[in-house]
């Protein structure tokens, strides 16, 4: 899903922080890299010797025996054949593999590598994307687009699962391959700076896994995801809607107090909230809610409620 404003340096340094418990496995893995590894490896060292309070975050905390065998596996990858690596790695590349590290084991993913004849602003010559399963649903993500549904129809994702190189294909007629390259990840070092450009809707869905680990009692997560009419074609934008008791709330990776509360709300009128809470000149033509549930259930029909405006206005939208 297209972000129209790009996420906020506060906004990421808050979503992402890496908890104490996993900055010794980060470190280790950057030492056993190459030499541009080292600068990564020095700033977690000082991360980990500089006493804070822990803070939460999205990366999951390791108990001592993952960590063990992290290390093991570390040095075991770095004692490699002595080839040097890559001194750098496409952007699109490093965020499409960050992307599917951050989404976990528990989450179906697949990293590829897409030719396009037909090159554009939105789609390069050459890119990567991280094609991978939320709710019943594929999904595409790129650094210049966000995020999309790849999915035709519900009720099918295993289909969808074993033609997902095909899917990404019916995204334009210049696509002329699409490579699972899953297994040629850069090292972790490589991955940790990254920032995912318009990565609001996989920003979403990590707070609410972030929150749901916490177990502090909020219920029925929602993502919005509303588009504007703009010159350029239609642009969207994810946050995610959730409720604690009585108070609903709203979590938005683009804004700069992150999360606030809302008020009463329309379970049915996606498009009355995304009016309410766009910050773009330019009204939402259409909105949709996709209710979220714990992670690693397995959702068979996806729940969506989908509102747009007429034809016409839509149309007469500048």
């Amino acid at each position: 899903m297209s972000v129209s404003r790009a996420n906020s340096k506060r906004g990421w340094n808050q979503v992402c922080q890496r908890s104490r418990a996993s900055r010794p496995a980060l470190f280790l893995a950057g030492v056993v890299g190459p030499v541009h590894g080292f600068v990564h490896s020095f700033k977690l060292l000082v991360e980990i010797l500089t006493p804070r309070r822990p803070i939460g975050g999205i990366l999951p905390a390791m108990k001592i025996r993952a960590l063990l065998a992290f290390v093991l596996l570390a040095f075991a990858v770095g004692a490699n054949d002595g080839r040097a690596a890559p001194a750098t790695y496409a952007s699109d590349q490093v965020s499409a593999f960050w992307g599917r590290y951050l989404l976990g084991k528990d989450t179906w993913s697949r990293v590829v590598r897409v030719d396009n004849a037909r090159p554009t602003a939105r789609y390069p010559a050459a890119f990567y994307g991280l094609v991978f399963e939320l709710e019943g649903i594929l999904w595409f993500y790129t650094e210049t687009e966000g995020t999309q549904s790849l999915s035709r129809s519900r009720g099918r994702i295993g289909r969808d699962r074993a033609e997902f190189r095909e899917l990404v294909q019916t995204l334009s007629p210049g696509f002329t391959a699409v490579a699972d390259v899953t297994d040629e990840s850069p090292p972790l070092f490589a991955l940790i700076d990254n920032r995912l450009p318009r990565g609001c809707f996989l920003f979403s869905v990590l707070n609410w896994r972030r929150l749901e680990s916490k177990r502090l009692g909020y219920c029925q997560p929602r993502l919005l995801t509303y588009y504007v009419a703009t010159p350029e074609g239609p642009r969207g934008h994810t946050v995610l809607i959730y409720r604690g008791g009585k108070r609903t709330f709203l979590y938005d990776s683009a804004s700069e107090s992150l999360e606030q509360e809302i008020g009463a709300l329309d379970d049915d009128d996606p498009l009355g909230l995304a009016t309410r809470l766009a910050s773009s000149a330019l009204p939402p033509v259409s909105a949709s809610f996709l209710q979220m549930h714990r992670t690693g259930y397995r959702v068979k029909e996806p729940r969506i409620i989908r509102r747009s405006l007429p034809t016409a206005a839509v149309l007469g939208a500048p």
